[in-house]
């Protein structure tokens, strides 16, 4: 049975919790915590839900699904909002086993639940690899994926398996 997200009106008096604080066995709502994450991967919509990946201040990464976005603004946020390097803080975060694969993840009904951070918390240009931030190389093929060294693009590719979401822009 899915658990009801409410929105707090600010981020004061909210205790900071991370993912390996939250029990990845069950379905629950964190009232009164906020998780605050980074995207870390490139943001893709299905129809009825945004699809990221999240690490948090402690490098654990989850897969967060948003839903009840605003009607025909899917494309605008995974292109504008939700970008690799955004910096966020959810608030009262809801922990989900996933309806087909019951793997966890970080489910969002209520979209105002969502804080992003300043534009100047952003990581830019984040190396797909290791997370710094400002990487230089650009995948020759995609021109989207950064690396800041040859080894993280190598690592990246063999690894992380880039070559599987990579395409030609």
């Amino acid at each position: 049975p899915r658990v009801r997200q409410q929105t707090a009106k600010s981020l004061i008096g909210l205790k900071a919790i991370s993912l390996k604080e939250m029990d990845p066995t069950t379905d629950h709502v964190y009232d009164g915590y906020v998780l605050s994450v980074t995207i870390i991967e490139q943001t893709y919509t299905w129809t009825p839900s945004i699809h990221l990946v999240i690490e948090d201040e402690n490098f654990d990464c989850e897969r967060m699904f948003i839903y009840s976005f605003p009607d025909g603004q899917g494309k605008y946020l995974t292109n504008k909002v939700f970008t690799i390097g955004s910096k966020m803080n959810i608030i009262n975060p809801y922990l989900r086993l996933g309806g087909t694969d019951m793997k966890s993840l970080v489910r969002i009904d209520d979209f105002s639940s969502i804080i992003m951070q300043s534009e100047s918390e952003q990581v830019l240009n984040m190396c797909r690899c290791c997370g710094e931030p400002n990487a230089l190389h650009v995948c020759s093929k995609c021109k989207q994926a950064r690396y800041c060294t040859k080894e993280c693009q190598t690592i990246d590719w063999q690894l992380y398996k880039h070559k599987f979401i990579c395409q030609r822009q």
